[in-house]
């Protein structure tokens, strides 16, 4: 018996959300005003429950004409390479064409 329609479960909110993000550009609405790619990989890989590949999700990303808008600032609070900061005009948020999840799935 499914519940009243009223009442929504946990796991059905989280797949709304999964389609969402999937379908339209709001990923980096979830991220500090500043982010950087892997901040915004970690917003996929939370809402997919899954690991995605960094290099390929960084590629696809930033081949987007106009998203994420580089600030021209750099950070290293994840230690290693400094990476570059940026930021989403909400205006204009254009949606990553990300790949299936089986094609990004780490080793």
């Amino acid at each position: 018996m499914s519940p009243p329609s009223s009442q929504i479960t946990l796991a059905d909110a989280v797949e709304k959300v999964r389609i969402k993000i999937e379908h339209t550009p709001p990923a980096a609405t979830f991220c500090a005003p500043e982010f950087t790619a892997a901040d915004l990989r970690q917003v996929y890989e939370l809402v997919r429950n899954e690991p995605l590949d960094p290099h390929n999700f960084n590629r696809r990303v930033t081949g987007v004409e106009g998203f994420p808008v580089a600030t021209g600032g750099r950070t290293s609070r994840q230690g290693g390479h400094p990476a570059v900061l940026h930021h989403h005009e909400p205006a204009h948020l254009p949606r990553p064409r990300l790949p299936e999840p089986d094609s990004t799935r780490t080793s």
